[in-house]
């Protein structure tokens, strides 16, 4: 087990794990549209941003995906892959336009020190 799933066994609200991916529901709210957000970040700093991303998240009752592993990650993040999910480390889900401008606000000023994969 990783630092990372260490971290994903923790959560208090409902989870479940599908393709590679934890996701954390805290509402039942099935948007058929909406904003979706994404969270890129290498691998030496995953566990740092998972934690800010996952308190603000938390504090907003906001739905969001993760990947289950580093290894997920380091796959995501190679060069070498042409998948529609690489570097998206995290995707949040925020259930409203207003909702999804606080969360970036917030982030942006908490993650601005971490640099983006290559």
């Amino acid at each position: 087990m990783d630092r990372l799933q260490t971290m994903l066994n923790k959560i208090q609200v409902d989870t479940y794990h599908k393709n590679g991916w934890l996701f954390v529901k805290y509402s039942n709210n099935k948007l058929t549209q909406g904003w979706k957000l994404h969270v890129s970040s290498q691998l030496k700093d995953a566990c740092n941003i998972f934690y800010i991303v996952a308190q603000e998240l938390e504090k907003e009752r906001c739905n969001y995906k993760v990947l289950d592993c580093l290894d997920e990650l380091k796959k995501l993040n190679s060069p070498r892959e042409v998948s529609p999910t690489a570097n998206k480390f995290i995707t949040i889900y925020p259930s409203s336009r207003k909702q999804a401008k606080r969360i970036i606000l917030n982030l942006k000023e908490k993650l601005e020190k971490y640099k983006a994969p290559r």
